[in-house]
């Protein structure tokens, strides 16, 4: 426990992922999988607030991949400028979340990113939270999604080019 104080349990499961401090505080080793290169699948999230109008009720959810509508996505792109090769949509109570996968070079050209050779290409320190905002705004406005994020998580950028999984996940 935070406090310092210990409880006996049987067993514990703990679903924070590999890297959470938690299995890192009780000795469990994470080994990191590449599947591409790093920083070559990056994914963003956009929360937007839903006000439950009639227009976001009748929303209906969407996933689309560009493989199998190029018109919709060349259509995104030359409205938004924003080159996406996935994208899906799924409406709740209190918001409208998106997940989009920009290609890199979209992210360097519209400033997202600000240096491509740097080693930690989605480091915060890398990536403008503004020109992020604005791109997922303009990618919901094109689906005639309400653009006002939420206050808390409203745009995220992550890395899935690699997996991280724990070498034991579990000990007796």
């Amino acid at each position: 426990c935070k406090d310092g104080t210990e409880v006996e349990c049987d067993a514990l499961v703990v679903v924070g992922g590999a890297g959470s401090p938690l299995c890192q505080k009780l000795g469990f080793r994470s080994v990191a999988i590449g599947l591409r290169g790093k920083g070559s699948a990056i994914g963003v999230i956009a929360n937007f607030k839903n006000s439950r109008s009639p227009h976001e009720i009748a929303m209906r959810q969407f996933s689309w991949a560009r493989q199998f509508n190029v018109p919709l996505f060349s259509d995104l792109e030359k409205t938004t400028q924003v080159n996406l090769e996935n994208v899906v949509y799924y409406k709740a109570q209190a918001h409208h979340y998106m997940v989009m996968t920009p290609t890199k070079k979209c992210l360097l050209d519209l400033g997202v990113l600000r240096d491509n050779g740097s080693a930690g290409v989605l480091h915060r320190s890398n990536v403008d939270v503004q020109r992020l905002s604005a791109m997922v705004q303009r990618v919901g406005g094109f689906f005639n999604i309400t653009t006002e994020l939420c206050e808390s998580q409203g745009v995220a950028i992550f890395d899935f080019s690699g997996v991280q999984r724990l070498e034991n996940p579990a000990v007796m």
